[in-house]
C-alpha cells in the first residue's frame, strides 16, 4: 500500500485529534515528512544538578596527635573595668529586748564613780577617781542630782584622808592628797596653802619657844599642819594664837605671826630640831623641838 493510500485512511483520524487538541498528536509536518525535521535528532532532557554534599572531616590517624581545643578568649578591658554590682545591704539588728539595753553614758559614769568611792579612790589616780567620774556624770546629765552629791561626799572623804595622814605624821601622803585637792578645786585657797606648807621642811610639832628681849619669855608652841599655831606661856601664862608659813623653802625660812602683833622670822636647822631668828622688834628667837633633847 502506498503512502498516499495510508494518508488518506488516517487523515480523518488525525484531523479529529487536531481539533480536539489532545497531547501527543503528531503535527502534520512530521506526518508528511517535513524535510526540515528529518535530520533533527530528538532532544534529550538536561540532567538536574546534584546537591553538594560536604566532605567529611578527616579522622586523625593513631600516629597523629589531635589538635588542642581552642582556649576561651580573654575578657576585654572594658568588661574587666565594669563596676561590680552593689553589695546587698545588711539588715539592721532586731530591736533590743526590754531590760537588755546598754546603759547611758551618765549612768555608766555614775556607776563607776560609786565603785571608786566604795574602793576609797576619792581623788586619785587622776582621771579615774570618784570626784572626777561623778563630775563627768553630772556634765552628761545635768538634771540628775546624784552626781553632784556623790562628788561632794568624795571631796570631804578625801580631805579627811589627808588629815588622817597628818595625824599619823605621814607627811608625804598628806602632801600628795592636798596637792590633788588643790588641782581638783583651784578656787579653794586652803588646799593650795596646805600643799605649799607640806612641801616645805617640817616644823609641825610641839616646840619650846624662847623670846629674849630684856627678859626671857617662854612659850609652849604647838605648830599645826594647816598653817596655824597656838602658844601658851609668858608672864601671864596666856594662850596666844597665830599663823605660820614658809617664805623660802630652799633656805628653810619661816614667818611666824602672833595675834598680839609680833612677827618672828626663823630658820629651821638641818636636822629639823631647832629654830633660830629674830622678831620685828629685834628680840632674839630660839626654839627647840620637844623630845629632841
Amino acid at each position: 500500500m502506498s503512502h498516499a493510500a495510508v494518508f488518506r485512511l488516517l487523515a480523518p483520524l488525525v484531523g479529529l485529534l487536531l481539533l480536539l487538541g489532545l497531547p501527543g498528536a503528531p503535527s502534520t509536518r512530521a506526518m508528511v515528512g517535513d524535510p526540515d525535521l528529518r535530520d533533527v535528532k530528538p532532544s534529550r532532557p538536561r540532567p538536574r544538578p546534584r546537591p553538594r554534599v560536604p566532605a567529611p572531616k578527616p579522622t586523625p590517624l593513631p600516629d597523629e596527635e589531635p589538635e588542642e581545643p581552642a582556649l576561651p578568649a580573654a575578657p576585654s578591658p572594658t568588661a574587666a573595668a565594669s563596676p561590680l554590682p552593689p553589695p546587698t545591704p545588711t539588715p539592721p539588728p532586731p530591736p533590743s529586748i526590754a531590760g537588755s539595753r546598754p546603759a547611758a553614758p551618765a549612768e555608766k559614769l555614775l556607776g563607776d564613780a560609786q565603785a571608786a568611792f566604795r574602793y576609797g579612790a576619792y581623788g586619785e589616780p587622776p582621771g579615774d577617781n570618784a570626784i572626777e567620774l561623778a563630775r563627768k556624770a553630772g556634765r552628761e546629765d545635768p538634771g540628775d542630782g546624784a552626781a553632784p552629791l556623790l562628788e561632794a561626799r568624795a571631796a570631804l572623804a578625801y580631805e579627811e584622808q589627808a588629815r588622817a595622814a597628818l595625824d599619823r605624821h605621814d607627811r608625804a601622803r598628806a602632801r600628795g592628797s592636798y596637792e590633788r585637792l588643790a588641782i581638783l578645786y583651784p578656787s579653794r585657797e586652803a588646799f593650795r596653802r596646805q600643799a605649799k606648807a607640806l612641801r616645805a621642811p617640817v616644823i609641825v610639832g610641839v616646840w619650846d619657844w624662847r623670846i629674849q628681849l630684856v627678859i626671857a619669855t617662854h612659850f609652849t608652841v604647838v605648830v599645826e599642819a594647816g598653817g596655824s599655831f597656838r602658844g601658851t606661856g609668858g608672864l601671864r601664862n596666856a594662850t596666844i594664837y597665830g599663823s605660820w608659813k614658809c617664805v623660802a623653802p630652799a633656805e628653810r625660812k619661816y614667818l611666824v605671826s602672833w595675834s598680839h602683833g609680833l612677827t618672828d622670822t626663823v630658820t629651821l636647822s638641818k636636822d629639823g630640831t631647832k629654830l633660830e631668828g629674830t622678831n620685828n622688834v629685834g628680840a632674839r628667837i630660839s626654839a627647840s623641838r620637844k623630845g629632841s633633847r
